[in-house]
């Protein structure tokens, strides 16, 4: 990407086009559930009398996750409008695997561990 730059505003743009990347964003979105409606249906799992057992169509995790895409994309897009929020969540992910990490060892210091661990 780009530099991106601040206006007075304080909204940022990237190169000055922030509107043209929601654009393409909702291009590339709908084109991915375009085609996954082109595909053919999954088959369904049927009840004993032969009706589908749930009153949606099965979809591919592709269509899935183009409709969260859609429906999300505001919360998906946040770090464009918002310069506190992280392109990504690797520092929330981490402070989660160590919170684990700290259980589990906490885990096997104690009495029960040590005994589970003979």
């Amino acid at each position: 990407m780009s530099s991106i730059c601040v206006g007075i505003n304080k909204k940022p743009q990237i190169n000055g086009c922030s509107t043209s990347l929601g654009g393409r964003y909702d291009a590339i979105v709908t084109s991915g559930i375009t085609y996954h409606e082109g595909l053919p249906a999954l088959p369904q799992k049927l009840k004993k009398d032969g009706t589908p057992r749930n009153a949606c169509a099965k979809r591919r995790v592709g269509h899935n996750l183009a409709d969260r895409l859609q429906k999300h994309k505001a919360a998906v897009l946040r770090f464009l409008t918002n310069p506190d929020v992280p392109f990504t969540n690797n520092l929330v992910e981490r402070d989660g695997r160590m919170a684990k990490l700290r259980g589990v060892w906490a885990a096997l210091k104690s009495e029960l561990g040590l005994e589970v661990r003979k």
